[in-house]
């Protein structure tokens, strides 16, 4: 008789194994920079062998492609919260400042940097990086058109106010990095009118 929970098993541990080798290599290109980074080095953090990395991942712009997928997952799931939250702009300020100002938060930031670099050098890393931002995006602009207010906004005008709001974001996040003694939370307060607007409709 065919154990059929054996293949979910199987790939349970897969799953597992490449998180251990993600988890592994986020850490060496925070710390060495992705061509810094050795298959050793990464090997040796993850516990495994470099033919079992290779088991897994093709090459190292695999791994990175991964990490974009695993943290697109991450936006996504904020934007499903950000769907059913009752105030937008807070729920949106609280995320930035976790991502800011906690040391997780930190390294995530610096990881993205770091894939950023990468996708300035790597056709294949660049095309990842812009096809989550686009998945991302448009995510985004629906979480905003299933809110009454922006039901009746032109879609130029929509996609408009959506980039202005995540390059607001994204700003204070690379100004966190070049400013470690950024204070957060008096900086959040005063964008919060500026965020309110972009998510106000007038009428």
């Amino acid at each position: 008789m065919v154990d059929v929970r054996q293949p979910a098993s199987d790939h349970n541990r897969a799953v597992a194994r490449r998180d251990q080798v993600l988890c592994a290599a986020a850490e060496c290109f925070r710390d060495h920079g992705f061509h810094g980074a050795s298959m050793a080095e990464l090997a040796r953090r993850a516990g495994m062998s470099v033919g079992h990395i290779y088991h897994y991942f093709e090459n190292k712009e695999a791994i990175i492609e991964a990490i974009v997928e695993r943290d697109l997952a991450r936006s996504l799931a904020f934007l499903d919260e950000l769907a059913r939250a009752s105030d937008a702009s807070a729920a949106i300020l609280d995320l930035v400042h976790a991502s800011v100002s906690s040391p997780e938060g930190r390294q995530r930031l610096l990881l993205r940097m770091e894939v950023l670099a990468e996708a300035s050098r790597s056709p294949r890393v660049a095309a990842k990086v812009r096809e989550a931002d686009a998945r991302a995006r448009e995510r985004f602009l629906e979480v905003l058109r299933a809110h009454p207010a922006f039901r009746d906004v032109p879609d130029d005008d929509l996609n408009a106010r959506a980039d202005g709001i995540v390059a607001i974001l994204e700003g204070l996040t690379l100004r966190a990095l070049r400013n470690p003694g950024l204070d957060v939370a008096r900086v959040t307060a005063e964008m919060r009118p500026a965020l309110a607007a972009l998510l106000r409709v007038e009428r």
